[in-house]
């Protein structure tokens, strides 16, 4: 009787461990990439030598760091859309921009801080939109400011929430000071020697807001670049 030889597996077992390695490699080729644009330089700064006053305008998220999302939209996309039509805006004032992102770039806040204080800048003022994945009738515009409540920060709030409630649309949540889980912390943004402010310019878990965001664009971007004018040309 025969004896049945058993077929050798090596061939298979070496294209399997080839495409493995493939794979890795491909993987840390796409990691890599993905963090050279995390970490590219992306600001716009205008030349101060052109502007009566300067100030940094943040764009809240970016990168991998999609911040809050809804209905198919991302919070970075809309900051940065907010961002670049607030700097023309304050061209008109004859106040320059220094941004701390000009496209879908991924900056920590620390590093967001440590960029607006070594240009000379009156003010840092940070885009972001709220969520709250609980109740979609949860809306409204509010901002933040450090928790010891500085009269130019105070100032600087009161004067964006009144100009953005003249539009007549966005609920107005008023000015919140510290974080949402202690008003004795701050939120990084806020930390900073510059007067800062963070504008949450609405829910983009709510229709309504997003609505709001989108028809009213032109006018809430005018009433911010009218309150920051207000703030650094006194």
């Amino acid at each position: 009787m025969a004896v049945r030889r058993k077929k050798k597996r090596f061939l298979p077992r070496i294209f399997m461990l080839s495409m493995f390695v493939i794979i890795i490699v491909l993987g840390m080729y796409f990691f890599a990439e993905s963090k050279k644009k995390d970490n590219k330089q992306s600001f716009i700064q205008d030349s101060s030598k052109d502007y009566d006053v300067m100030v940094c305008v943040d764009a809240g998220h970016g990168g991998h760091d999609v911040g809050a999302d809804a209905f198919g939209r991302y919070e970075k996309d809309d900051t940065l859309r907010f961002a670049l039509a607030l700097r023309e805006e304050l061209h008109k004032y004859g106040i320059g921009v220094y941004m701390t992102r000009g496209d879908d770039t991924y900056f920590s806040p620390k590093e967001r801080v440590e960029m607006a204080e070594k240009q000379d800048v009156k003010m840092l003022f940070s885009i972001h939109r709220n969520a709250y994945a609980g109740d979609k009738d949860v809306n409204g515009v509010e901002v933040w400011i450090h928790s010891q409540k500085p009269e130019d920060a105070v100032s600087l709030a009161n004067d964006l929430l009144n100009n953005i409630e003249e539009i007549g649309h966005m609920n107005i949540r008023g000015i919140k000071s510290g974080t949402a889980e202690n008003p004795d912390e701050d939120y990084t943004i806020n930390t900073s020697k510059l007067t800062s402010c963070i504008f949450e310019i609405g829910y983009i878990t709510s229709e309504k807001d997003n609505d709001y965001f989108d028809k009213d664009f032109d006018k809430n971007v005018q009433a911010a670049a009218i309150a920051i004018k207000n703030a650094v040309k006194k």
